[in-house]
Formats: C-alpha cells, sequence, structure tokens
C-alpha cells in the first residue's frame, strides 16, 4: 500500500512558519539530495530558491518609501479633477447661453475620462495624458475651457498627473529591483513545498532506499 506523509496545511501558516518548515524539511533532505531522484532534485533546488526569496522579502520594508507621495499625487489629481466636472456641470445648469454652450461642447471632449475616478489609478495616468495630447493640440476646446473657467484647472492638472506616473514607475522599478515580497512569494512556496513533499513520497513508492525511508520518517516526524 502507498504510503503518504501527514497532512500539513502550509497555506494556513504564516511567512515565517512556513519559511521555517520548508528550512527544515531542505536540511533534512540536504546529506541525501544524491539519493532522491532526479525529480524531488529538481522540486529540492526550486523550494530551496524560493524560500531563499521569500526570506529576503520578508525583510523588506512593508512599504514603499514612494508611497505616502503617490498616495497624495491620486489624491490631488481625484480632486482637481472633480473640481473640473464640477465647475462644468454647474455651468451647463447656468443661464450664460455661450458659457452654456462651451460647457456642453468641453463635457463632450472630457467624456471618455468623464467618471475617471472609478477606474484603476493606473489606468487614470494613461487616460489623462491622451486627454492632454489631444485638449494642448486644440485651441478651440482650449477657449470653451477658459469660458467655462476652468482652463487653469485643466493646466495644473496635467503636471499633477505626469508626478503621478514618474512617482509609481519609480516605485515599480524600486521593487523590481528589490525583489519580490515575502507575501507575493508565499503561494509560490506553498506550492514548490506541497510538490517536493510528493515527489519524496513518489521516490519511496516507487523506487525506495534505505536513506528515502529515512527521510520520509523524518519529515513525517
Amino acid at each position: 500500500m502507498p504510503v503518504e506523509l501527514s497532512t500539513i496545511y502550509t497555506s494556513r501558516l504564516s511567512i515565517l512558519e512556513l519559511k521555517s518548515i520548508s528550512k527544515d524539511t531542505l536540511d533534512l533532505a540536504r546529506p541525501v539530495l544524491g539519493e532522491i531522484g532526479p525529480v524531488a532534485a529538481v522540486a529540492f533546488a526550486t523550494l530551496e530558491t524560493n524560500n531563499n526569496a521569500m526570506g529576503k522579502g520578508m525583510m523588506k520594508p512593508k512599504k514603499s518609501s514612494l508611497s505616502p507621495a503617490i498616495t497624495q499625487a491620486a489624491k490631488d489629481r481625484k480632486t482637481r479633477w472633480s473640481e473640473i466636472t464640477r465647475t462644468t456641470t454647474t455651468a451647463l445648469k447656468g443661464s450664460n447661453a455661450a458659457k452654456k454652450e462651451s460647457a456642453r461642447l468641453l463635457k463632450l471632449f472630457l467624456e471618455p475620462c468623464w467618471k475617471i475616478n472609478t477606474k484603476p489609478v493606473n489606468m487614470q495616468t494613461t487616460l489623462y495624458s491622451e486627454l492632454f495630447g489631444l485638449y494642448n493640440n486644440d485651441p478651440e476646446m482650449q477657449e470653451h475651457a477658459k469660458k467655462v473657467g476652468v482652463d487653469g484647472l485643466l493646466r495644473d492638472l496635467e503636471p499633477v498627473n505626469q508626478n503621478y506616473g514618474t512617482l509609481s514607475r519609480m516605485r515599480s522599478s524600486q521593487e523590481a529591483t528589490d525583489g519580490p515580497s515575502a507575501t507575493a512569494l508565499k503561494n509560490t512556496v506553498v506550492e514548490n513545498y506541497n510538490s517536493f513533499c510528493i515527489a519524496i513520497e513518489q521516490a519511496v513508492n516507487h523506487t525506495p532506499s534505505e536513506a528515502l525511508t529515512r527521510l520520509f520518517e523524518e519529515i513525517d516526524g
């Protein structure tokens, strides 16, 4: 009858507990690495690589130093856009016919971004950039914005959006340089640990040896 290791719900472990049990298992297997078979050996190497990476990830700051500035830039961008849409809507309801017509045309122009605050923040950056690309090359629309009273708001919003994009790219680059966080690697290590245990079970059942049996018992202990 095939033997199986006792079930360990590794996905329920904390990152520290997962790192510890993975390291202990690797340390048990290391002395007999040449006897566990090629499949288990590959699983061993994969688990070791990702468990070490998760350990390094545990030492990373939980929050990027750029996060406060990014949060503030996103808030600033949202506030400015809300003021633009509010002012345009107010002009649409006004009694000044010329201003009302400018507001109507401006709203049509801004329509692709009108509810932009409901979209993911990184998508907003691209949408704003596309909008300003059109706006900056449309003198007539700039005149309509001036009549409505949002030309200054639109002018000021562009560098705010650019700043958000720059900060976001800097944070992404920083995270890429530092490597993934421990949290991001946890599920991978869980899968790697389970794969290694399955490989050991298969090796014990199909190509048993004294070293494999002893390793199996130690892991199961």
